[in-house]
């Protein structure tokens, strides 16, 4: 277990060399595309350093986040999770678990996940995190080596 805090690991992440983001651009192409605007928190660490947020395997390229096309990357079968827009899916644990943020244009976001083998009847994603950056801090202390 680490014993570094949410902020402490973000520190750390800020703190590597060679950081590599994505472009004003790319989102604005695709909020405008789905009708979205991604969370202030969101963009700034996607800007900050896309490459390896996208390289810990969890986070989605841009260019992979689509709108209402879960069975996209959903690859089990049964029934997909209900993902309206909205919300957006912007994370994958292997075929685990999907993970979800509210883009309507604040600056921050809650975390829903969808986890195949927890869940209930009736498909819902459950909120598991009230803002993004614990679950950023999550991905980063195991990208980082510190669990």
């Amino acid at each position: 277990m680490s014993t570094f805090t949410d902020n402490a690991v973000l520190e750390m992440f800020r703190d590597l060399p060679g950081h590599r983001g994505c472009a004003d651009g790319e989102f604005d192409a695709i909020e405008s595309r789905l009708g979205i605007k991604f969370p202030g928190y969101y963009r700034r660490l996607m800007s900050f350093d896309s490459d390896r947020l996208i390289n810990t395997g969890m986070i989605l390229p841009l260019s992979q986040i689509r709108a209402n096309t879960i069975a996209e990357i959903d690859p089990l079968d049964g029934e997909p999770p209900i993902i309206v827009t909205p919300r957006i899916v912007f994370a994958v644990d292997d075929i685990r678990a999907i993970f979800a943020m509210d883009c309507l244009g604040s600056d921050d976001s809650p975390v829903y996940e969808f986890d195949h083998y927890n869940a209930d009847e009736d498909s819902q994603p459950i909120k598991i995190h009230d803002t993004l950056a614990p679950f950023f801090a999550d991905i980063l202390r195991v990208y980082l080596g510190l669990r």
